[in-house]
C-alpha cells in the first residue's frame, strides 16, 4: 500500500458521500456491461450454505427468519450492499430477511475490532458479509475468529478493489508476495490464507476488478468517486461481484454446517413431568420457539385500502413534504404540483399510490387512523412494491405505526421493520405484531417515501393493508432455568450497546465500553467536562439509570466506575478524531451515552402467532463452552403452546 492510500483509508474514508450510508439506490437498469463469468465459479457460495438454504427453502407456510450483517467500514455503507441486500429479498422472497447495516467509516479492522464487542457479537448474525481494510492482520484475524467462535455466522469476506492503475500489474502470486505491508500480500496471501483457515468465503473482489477493468478498456479511476470510494459504476460492480457467491447450491451436502445449529421439536422428547421439562445440550445459545393461536380470526374488515374514505380522497393529514438537503429539521409543506396520489390499479390489483414527480427531494407520507384499545396486540399486515419511469439517485418507501391518545396526542411511533420497498418491481408481503402503549387511542398507520433526484416518475404502491386485533387465550409465563440459574444472572447475558457520535460525524464517541462487575440493564451517560478545545484532553461524569452517579474520571486514565459495571480505556475515546473532522467546537452540556440491554430471558410468554412467520425468543446467547441443562416450568396450558428448541454450537463451544 502507498503511503498516499494509507492516508486515504485511515482518513478520507469517512469524507464519503454521507447520504450512501441511508440511501436506498432507485435506479433504472444499468447500462454498464455486466461483469464476465468467473473463470471458475465451482467453489462460489460453498462456505455460506447454511444461511443460503434457509432463504431458499423458505415458502409462504414457513418464513426462515435470517439475520444478515453487513459489516466494515465506509466501502460497506455504499450503496452496493443496499442492492445485495434487495437482491437477496427478491431472490428468496419467502425467507424473513432481518438485515443490518452497522458499517462505521474510518474505522480499519485496527479500530473494529473494539467496536464489534457491541456491534456484531451479540447481533448473533446468521450470515455476516464484511470487507475492512487493515493494517495489522492480527486485529483483521480476530474479528473473523471471535466471529467464527462465539456466533454460528456464516461468513462472507471481499478483498479489495482497485484504486490505481498500477494495480493491475502487481504480483500476485503467493510464493513471491512476502511484504506483510503490501497490498497484493494481504490481497493474495492473507485474506485466502484466513478463508481457508476458517472454513469462510472469499470473494475474490480484487482479480474479478482487474478483468473487468481490462475487458473494458478502463482506467481504475472509471469506477472511483474518489482515490478510494466507488462511484455509482464502481457500486454497481462490486455488487454484482458479491452476488456471484450468493448462490443456493442444494447439490452439495450439509455435513459441514448441518450440527452447528439443531432444532429439535419438545413432542420428540421425553415428557414434561410435574410440569417440569428438563433438556441437556451442548452449545452457547439457545431458543424457544412456540406461540398461541390467535381467538380472533383475521377477516380483513379493517382493510385501509379498500375503505371508502381514501377513495374519495379523504384521510390525508399530510399532503408532502420537503426538506433543507443541509438541514432535515427545517421541513416546510410544499405545493402537490410534484405530488400525486390516491387509489390505482397496478398490476390487476387496487393499491394506495404516492407518485412524486420532479420535487427534489420529497419526504412525504400518507396516514389514516382506526380506533385501538391500549396495552392489546394487533397484526398489521400490507404489500408494498414500486416503479421507476425515468432516473432517481434514490427512492424508498416504508411502513410504520404512530400510537394516539384520545385527544389524538403522540404516544409513539414503531417503524415497521423490513417494511422499506426498495425499488422493488415484485409485491413484498410483511406481517408484524404491534402491542399498544398504555393511553392508546387509536392507531395511524403511515406510508411514508423518500426520494431524491426524481427525473421523471417514481411510483410507491401499498395494499392489502390490515389491522386486526389479536386476543389469545391467556397463559402463564414459562419460567426459565440454565444450570439451575436465572438466564439473565449468567455472565456475558447483558451487553453495551454502540455509543452516541460527536454531532456531524458517524464515529460510536467510545470504540468500547467494558466492565469488571457484571452490568445490569439500564442506560448510562457520560457527561464531558474541562475540556480542551481540540477534545484532546478532558475530564467526564459517569452516571447510570441504576446506580446513579458512578464516578469521575479523566480522558488521560483508565477509567472504572465505583459499581465497577463501567470501565473505558483512554485509547477508546474517538471525540479528538470527531472534533477535528467536524471542525465544530462541543455543543453545551454534551454527554456520550450508550445502553446496557439483555441478550436473554428469565420468562417466556408465548405470543400471538403470526400465519407462516416462526416465533422464537433467545433463552441465552452467551454461555460458555461445555454442557449445559435447561429447565422449562410451565402449567399445561402454557406447554401446549411451546413447539422446539434450538440450539447454537460454534465451534469453541463443544467440549472437545
Amino acid at each position: 500500500m502507498t503511503a498516499t492510500n494509507h492516508i486515504l483509508r485511515s482518513v478520507i474514508i469517512p469524507l464519503a458521500v454521507s447520504l450512501s450510508m441511508a440511501q436506498a439506490m432507485f435506479g433504472e437498469t444499468p447500462s454498464w456491461a455486466p461483469p464476465g463469468q468467473p473463470t471458475d465459479d465451482s467453489g462460489f457460495g460453498r462456505n455460506i450454505q447454511r444461511a443460503i438454504t434457509l432463504m431458499a427453502s423458505s415458502t409462504p407456510e414457513k418464513r426462515n427468519a435470517v439475520r444478515i450483517l453487513f459489516y466494515g467500514q465506509s466501502i460497506t455503507a455504499q450503496p452496493w450492499a443496499r442492492k445485495v441486500e434487495q437482491h437477496l429479498k427478491e431472490t428468496y422472497p419467502n425467507a424473513d430477511l432481518v438485515v443490518a447495516h452497522r458499517a462505521i467509516g474510518g474505522f480499519g479492522a485496527e479500530r473494529l475490532v473494539r467496536a464489534a464487542e457491541a456491534d456484531l457479537y451479540p447481533a448473533y448474525p446468521d450470515l455476516m458479509i464484511f470487507h475492512v481494510y487493515f493494517d495489522d492482520p492480527a486485529a483483521y484475524e480476530a474479528i473473523i475468529r471471535n466471529t467464527h467462535e462465539r456466533t454460528t455466522a456464516d461468513i462472507l469476506i471481499i478483498n479489495d478493489h482497485v484504486l490505481q492503475d498500477a494495480d493491475l500489474t502487481e504480483e500476485t502470486d503467493p510464493a513471491k508476495l512476502t511484504d506483510t505491508k503490501s497490498d497484493g500480500w494481504k490481497n493474495y496471501v492473507f485474506l485466502p490464507g484466513v478463508a481457508r483457515k476458517y472454513g469462510i468465503e472469499l470473494c475474490d473482489l480484487r482479480t474479478e476488478w482487474k478483468r473487468y477493468l481490462k475487458d473494458n478498456k478502463l482506467s481504475a479511476k472509471n469506477l472511483l468517486q474518489d482515490q478510494v470510494h466507488n462511484n455509482d459504476w464502481g457500486c454497481y460492480v462490486m455488487g454484482e461481484l458479491v452476488k456471484q457467491h450468493l448462490r443456493y447450491r442444494p447439490e452439495q451436502s450439509d455435513a459441514a454446517w448441518r450440527g452447528r445449529v439443531v432444532t429439535s421439536t419438545l413432542d420428540a422428547m421425553k415428557p414434561w413431568k410435574d410440569d417440569k421439562f428438563e433438556f441437556e445440550f451442548e452449545g452457547n445459545r439457545i431458543d424457544l420457539i412456540g406461540g398461541m393461536k390467535a381467538s380472533t380470526a383475521k377477516d380483513g374488515s379493517l382493510n385501509i385500502v379498500q375503505n371508502a374514505d381514501l377513495s374519495k380522497g379523504e384521510g390525508k393529514s399530510v399532503l408532502g413534504w420537503t426538506w433543507d438537503t443541509s438541514n432535515y429539521e427545517k421541513m416546510q409543506p410544499e405545493g402537490a404540483s410534484a405530488i400525486d396520489w390516491g387509489v390505482s390499479e397496478v398490476s390487476g390489483e387496487k393499491a394506495l399510490r404516492i407518485t412524486v414527480g420532479t420535487a427534489d427531494p420529497t419526504h412525504l407520507w400518507w396516514i389514516q387512523s382506526l380506533p385501538a384499545t391500549e396495552k392489546s396486540t394487533y397484526i398489521v399486515s400490507y404489500r408494498l412494491k414500486s416503479g421507476l419511469n425515468g432516473k432517481a439517485d434514490y427512492g424508498m418507501g416504508s411502513c410504520g405505526v404512530a400510537f394516539l391518545g384520545k385527544t389524538g396526542e403522540w404516544l409513539g411511533f414503531k417503524q415497521l421493520p423490513e417494511s422499506q420497498a426498495v425499488a422493488s418491481p415484485q409485491w413484498s408481503g410483511k406481517e408484524e405484531k404491534i402491542d399498544t402503549p398504555p393511553g392508546t387511542a387509536s392507531i395511524g398507520f403511515r406510508f411514508t417515501v423518500m426520494t431524491k433526484g426524481v427525473a421523471g416518475t417514481a411510483n410507491f404502491y401499498c395494499n392489502h393493508l390490515s389491522i386486526i386485533p389479536q386476543k389469545a387465550t391467556s397463559a402463564v409465563p414459562v419460567k426459565l432455568l440454565i444450570d439451575g440459574q436465572a438466564p439473565s444472572a449468567l455472565p456475558g447475558e447483558v451487553v453495551y450497546t454502540r455509543a452516541s457520535s460527536y454531532p456531524d460525524t458517524w464515529w460510536p464517541a467510545l470504540m468500547q465500553v467494558s466492565s469488571r462487575t457484571p452490568p445490569v440493564p439500564g442506560n448510562w451517560t457520560a457527561k464531558i467536562t474541562d475540556a480542551s478545545d481540540d477534545l484532546k484532553s478532558f475530564r467526564f461524569e459517569v452516571s447510570g439509570s441504576v446506580t446513579g452517579s458512578d464516578g469521575t474520571g479523566s480522558s488521560a486514565e483508565r477509567f472504572v466506575s465505583n459499581s465497577g459495571r463501567v470501565v473505558i480505556e483512554p485509547a477508546d475515546w474517538q471525540l479528538a478524531v470527531a472534533r477535528s473532522y467536524s471542525k465544530k467546537p462541543m455543543p453545551e452540556n454534551f454527554a456520550v451515552t450508550w445502553s446496557a440491554v439483555p441478550t436473554s430471558v428469565d420468562e417466556y410468554q408465548p405470543p400471538v402467532l403470526i400465519p407462516g412467520v416462526e416465533s422464537s425468543v433467545t433463552i441465552a446467547q452467551s454461555l460458555p463452552g461445555g454442557r449445559h441443562r435447561l429447565t422449562l416450568i410451565a402449567p399445561p396450558e402454557t406447554q401446549r403452546a411451546l413447539t422446539a428448541l434450538r440450539v447454537y454450537r460454534p465451534s469453541a463451544t463443544v467440549k472437545k
